[in-house]
């Protein structure tokens, strides 16, 4: 099972199509800032056509708020960006928070506290949550 968590850096397909979960349809990205924060979290800058539209992808295998997924983002965005915010971005299909691969996969996950606004924002691949962002 490919998940975006194997990403290494030779190809952008698995970025590519975890962005069609959240709408967005290019053929290539310019990548400005990877880095993997953890062995189960891992966060990728890019642009999309002529650098105008910066955007954040957020992966992480357990997640209990938004509000930590808000603050990663924006914690470890790019120096030159300034003080750039990032905003979540909605995905196109919400799933159940319960049905979810990530939560289905974990021996135990408990469920936040208002789930049913976090499935609005995530996309999964694996035993992974996916969260896109974009600057604003």
């Amino acid at each position: 099972m490919e998940m975006l968590r194997s990403w290494n850096g030779e190809s952008n397909d698995l970025i590519l199509g975890i962005l069609t979960q959240f709408g967005l349809r290019v053929k290539n990205i310019n990548l400005t800032k990877y880095e993997s924060l953890s062995p189960d979290c891992f966060i990728w800058y890019f642009t999309v056509g002529d650098g105008r539209l910066a955007y954040c992808l957020y992966v992480e295998d357990f997640i209990d708020s938004l509000d930590h997924v808000k603050k990663q983002i924006n914690r470890y965005r790019p120096e030159w960006e300034g003080d750039s915010t990032y905003l979540l971005q909605k995905v196109l299909k919400p799933q159940e928070w319960n049905k979810a691969s990530p939560v289905v996969a974990a021996t135990c996950y408990q469920k936040p506290k208002n789930s049913h606004e976090m499935m609005k924002y995530a996309a999964t691949s694996a035993f992974d949550f996916v969260f896109l962002a974009k600057s604003q």
